[in-house]
């Protein structure tokens, strides 16, 4: 049974693996929470090398202007089957939730920002 999500806003995320700099990807988003229609990036560390993008990463996002679009935050990837769920936490809280579906060198998501942020945990 799915239960029904009431998000701020939502969005959609494009990882691709960095291979001239072997853990880290690269991240382009775009936000619902902009007016503008413009992609915005992101820089993210963790080892990809043994289990793809599963596993905790430290991801930086950026504005579609280059500026911090806010704090560094722990990315979690999960196997499920053939989906990968993934939470962004900063300070053990967690901020946003998403599902992806990850190919060889790239993992595609979708996010939302609840309203109510979840418990750490």
């Amino acid at each position: 049974m799915s239960v029904p999500l009431v998000a701020e806003y939502v969005g959609v995320v494009s990882y691709r693996r960095n291979h001239d700099r072997p853990d880290t990807f690269v991240a382009t988003w775009y936000s619902t929470r902009t007016n503008e229609p413009r992609l915005g990036s992101g820089l993210a560390q963790g080892d990809t090398t043994s289990k793809g993008f599963c596993g905790v990463h430290e991801i930086r996002y950026y504005e579609p202007n280059g500026e911090p679009a806010g704090v560094p935050f722990e990315l979690t990837v999960e196997p499920n089957g053939e989906i990968r769920d993934l939470t962004w936490r900063y300070q053990g809280r967690v901020i946003f939730k998403g599902i992806g579906i990850e190919t060889s060198d790239q993992l595609i998501a979708s996010y939302w920002r609840l309203t109510t942020p979840l418990p750490a945990g």
